[in-house]
């Protein structure tokens, strides 16, 4: 049996509504992160989840809430969860495979970053809870709301076909990573 050895790994999350058009960019991102070794973790769920999986084909793990999670996950999510006490048994099961995309299935490996698409860039529902687990771990965030809607806007007024802005703006978000991860 081949063990696979990967050189990182990151988290691709976000909405079950995220744009198709930032859908399309995920796919684009986690083909590309895999080809360079990079290990996508996510939770399988229509949208920003399966786009990212469809990129990384076999360079991934998926957790779900019918995945086997281990009580550490549970506590995890209780902690960082505003309102725990309140979640269904099934949601809580949700929140537990979130820490187990940040962590890893024994909870000693956190992703090296989370990429994601949140509406109106707000930390909400499950990417919500992956985000305020990563602002205490100090794990860095590229939220495509921010990148795209926000900062990127005025830059497609130069664009006259939206598929030359999408691969620029992946082009750009793949060195701005290199720039600030292999430095």
């Amino acid at each position: 049996m081949t063990v696979h050895i990967y050189t990182q790994t990151y988290a691709g999350i976000g909405a079950r509504n995220t744009p198709s058009r930032v859908l399309s960019w995920m796919t684009e991102m986690a083909t590309r992160r895999a080809a360079n070794e990079w290990l996508l973790r996510s939770g399988g769920a229509r949208g920003a989840d399966y786009a990212f999986q469809s990129g990384a084909g076999k360079h991934c793990e998926i957790f779900t809430a019918s995945s086997n999670i281990p009580q550490w996950a549970f506590d995890v999510a209780e902690e960082y969860h505003p309102a725990w006490d309140r979640l269904s048994g099934y949601v809580r099961k949700l929140m537990a495979r979130n820490s187990m995309i940040i962590f890893g299935e024994a909870g000693n490996d956190p992703v090296d970053e989370i990429i994601c698409w949140t509406l109106g860039g707000e930390a909400r529902g499950g990417t919500g809870q992956a985000l305020r687990i990563a602002e205490d771990w100090n794990i860095p965030v590229t939220n495509l709301y921010h990148r795209w809607i926000e900062d990127e806007r005025a830059g497609l007024a130069q664009y006259t076909d939206i598929e030359d802005a999408s691969e620029e703006f992946i082009l750009r978000m793949c060195q701005k990573h290199d720039q600030t991860h292999w430095e």
